[in-house]
């Protein structure tokens, strides 16, 4: 337990949690929960920048692969900080870094809306939406894969790990 504890990365604090998985990187496996804070906001943006700046320090690319099932929505203001967050991130070692993130969204209508506002706004970002981890995880090794990166991971046998390893 205490191996997979330490493949644990956890951002966030009272309210809001992200955990992400640092087993099988360059690819990035990671669940969210709770309603994040503009405190999160801030610790987000530093936990994702120290990723992509070691993937680029070493010449590489990352991916993730988001499982967003157990967020609440945040105020507006919470919101408006969030998008100006990945705005920053695209921007900087992030976005060089990153072939994209694939979203987890097991509901066909909220996926297909969520894929049409990203085509209406030519969002910066590569965010696919997903229906399951499975296919997340596949698609991202592939993006990976596809610029270079080596990732050993079968999309069939992963499990995040237990709670009670976090």
């Amino acid at each position: 337990m205490a191996e997979e504890r330490d493949c644990i990365r956890r951002v966030g604090a009272d309210s809001f949690e992200l955990a992400i998985d640092l087993r099988h990187a360059p690819l990035y496996i990671t669940r969210w929960s709770g309603r994040a804070t503009l405190d999160d906001a801030a610790a987000l943006q530093a936990a994702f920048t120290e990723l992509a700046e070691a993937a680029e320090q070493r010449g590489g690319r990352i991916a993730y692969v988001n499982h967003v099932g157990g967020l609440e929505r945040s105020s507006s203001e919470v919101r408006r900080r969030l998008t100006e967050v990945a705005a920053e991130l695209n921007r900087s070692a992030h976005g060089r870094a990153s072939v994209g993130s694939w979203n987890i969204v097991s509901n066909a209508v909220i996926r297909g809306t969520l894929r049409m506002i990203r085509w209406m706004t030519s969002n910066e970002g590569e965010d696919h939406f997903v229906a399951s981890l499975a296919e997340g995880i596949t698609e991202a090794s592939a993006a990976l894969e596809r610029v270079g990166e080596s990732v050993e991971v079968v999309a069939a046998d992963y499990s995040f790990p237990s709670p009670d390893a976090l």
